[in-house]
């Protein structure tokens, strides 16, 4: 399924590339000895644990590895009208008291409605019960393996039904409903698999989705090395094939298809429905399938392209969703968890924004990384998945989004494939193995940096190891997040709660200090303070 929201990206330059340097953390607390914070950059604004150098980004860290909450002496100098922006991160698995801390007074920010773009964009994701559904098809494998012949790469086969143009068929949509579809079009990948582009009739012609929408959509699809079909199944595998189970799933050979039909106002922009690749579950269409929402598409003309452009991220990601299930549900018996398999498409997303569209569009920029610094509150479990739901401004998917998207430029294509490739059942060893397996030091690193990204680290000057430069990685092009370019959206939390939950964080900015910073902080057990001045 993909989530919806709706905002603009309030700058459309792409920065230069970045190396990128992957450093191992600083700093620690235990043993007796004085906390302290420590450089967590180097050739950076931190010149020493207490002296920032007058210049760039400097950031500081620590960690407080004893059993009980610890005090901490911060005392930096060396400042002039700079910045000062501390984040607590829970790095444990259990919520940990929150310490009083002074909000400086700030401006903030209005909430971004999801009337942006001119009111394009309505709404919220799927129902819930389609990620329920698609998830409990998923875990009914999980613990069982086909036989190790059927995970070889398979050649492609005639589809068990050849689908004409002009065919129509009746769906079962994810309300229970009941549309009938036609078949627009069908082209043919360059491996050979069939993908046919089907649409509701009513929703087909002027004013709605015209054919040359729909052959858009088809070409960014299927056709060429940059296609969607061809990335996604470069990167981790066919989408369908051989299996282990003739008398509970359709068979091997299957074309893919993508139909188009209204949501109704459901605002949701795709989903994938894996019930439908079996033949007894309930609602089964008995296909290899996603859908996408038209009502979106064709809101308004006058944003076609834009709105052309955010849909191929849907396809990108329903499309992840289908790979995954084949691949790690049914062939390996190891499906994702529901936040993980999210995260997972929404960085497939973000590795593909610059093949997907002509324009300087990116769903997870302009969308879940936006929403994620807009909602005040960052007080979210990452584990936890919350569905269609947001609690108190915590979003799954703006929250995994984001992260993903901070993954994918600190470590690279070899971890996103590592994802798919692991042989663990537990999500976080399988995150934290992908990470280790690019270079970085793992989960619990990777979380505190990410969270450094708050403060809102431009792409130009920010120390290797954080924030979100640009990056090129073979056949992939990450644009950057230039983060002053947000400064305008950034909603900063208005109280401090009562506890910082498990792998969420607490940012506090104190504005424009000079000469010397200091605050004495109260660090929790498990929790670690990034400090970052510019």
């Amino acid at each position: 399924m993909h989530k919806f929201e709706s905002f603009t990206h309030p700058s459309k330059k792409i920065l230069p590339v970045l190396a990128l340097l992957l450093l191992a953390s600083c700093g620690g607390g235990g043993g007796g000895e004085t906390p302290e914070l420590t450089p967590d950059c180097t050739a950076c604004g931190a010149a020493s644990n207490t002296v920032y150098s007058g210049s760039g980004v400097g950031i500081w860290t620590y960690k407080n590895t004893q059993s009980s909450a610890v005090s901490l002496p911060v005392s930096i100098s060396g400042l002039s009208g700079k910045d000062v922006t501390i984040v607590y991160t829970n790095q444990g698995d259990t919520a940990v008291d929150m310490p009083s801390i002074a909000l400086a007074p700030a401006i903030q920010m209005p909430r971004i409605s999801n009337n942006t773009l001119n009111n394009q964009y309505i709404g919220d994701p799927a129902p819930a019960s389609i990620i329920a559904q698609r998830e409990a098809f998923a875990r009914s494998f999980k613990g069982k393996v086909a036989p190790a012949k059927l995970m070889q790469g398979q050649m492609y086969a005639a589809p068990a039904t050849a689908w004409v143009v002009g065919d129509t068929r009746s769906i079962t949509t994810y309300s229970d409903e009941t549309t009938t579809i036609s078949l627009k079009k069908t082209v043919t990948t360059q491996d050979g698999t069939s993908v046919n582009i089907w649409i509701d009739d009513n929703e087909f012609g002027a004013g709605k989705v015209s054919m040359s929408t729909l052959d858009t959509f088809a070409s960014k699809f299927a056709s060429g090395d940059n296609s969607i079909y061809t990335q996604v199944t470069t990167l981790l595998g066919k989408p369908w094939g051989a299996h282990g189970y003739p008398t509970t799933l359709i068979p091997a050979n299957q074309s893919i298809n993508i139909a188009f039909y209204n949501g109704k106002g459901g605002g949701w922009g795709g989903f994938f429905y894996a019930c439908d690749e079996s033949t007894g579950c309930s609602g089964s269409n008995q296909w290899l399938s996603f859908y996408i929402n038209t009502e979106n598409i064709y809101d308004s003309n006058s944003w076609l392209d834009l709105s052309v452009s955010y849909h191929m991220s849907f396809l990108a990601h329903e499309f992840t969703h289908m790979v995954h299930q084949y691949q790690r549900a049914i062939l390996l018996g190891k499906p994702f968890a529901d936040w993980l398999n999210e995260l997972a498409a929404m960085s497939m997303e973000d590795l593909l924004a610059t093949k997907m569209s002509a324009i300087d569009i990116s769903m997870i920029r302009d969308q879940n990384f936006s929403y994620w610094l807009n909602a005040g509150n960052f007080n979210c479990q990452q584990d936890v998945w919350l569905g269609l739901d947001i609690i108190d401004g915590c979003d799954s998917y703006a929250v995994n989004g984001a992260l993903g998207a901070f993954l994918n430029r600190q470590y690279g294509v070899a971890y996103y494939k590592a994802l798919f490739a692991s042989s663990e059942t537990d999500p976080m060893k399988i995150l934290d193995g992908a990470i280790k397996s690019a270079g970085g030091t793992g989960y619990q690193d990777a979380l505190r940096r990410w969270g450094g990204s708050i403060a809102l680290l431009p792409t130009a000057t920010t120390p290797a190891g954080h924030g979100y430069p640009a990056r090129t990685d073979g056949a992939y092009s990450l644009v950057g997040f230039n983060g002053p370019d947000f400064k305008s959206i950034r909603k900063m939390p208005t109280t401090v709660p009562a506890s910082l939950a498990p792998h969420a964080h607490f940012p506090v900015v104190r504005s424009n200090i000079s000469g010397t910073f200091t605050e004495n902080l109260t660090v929790p057990a498990g929790t670690s303070v990034t400090v970052v001045i510019q």
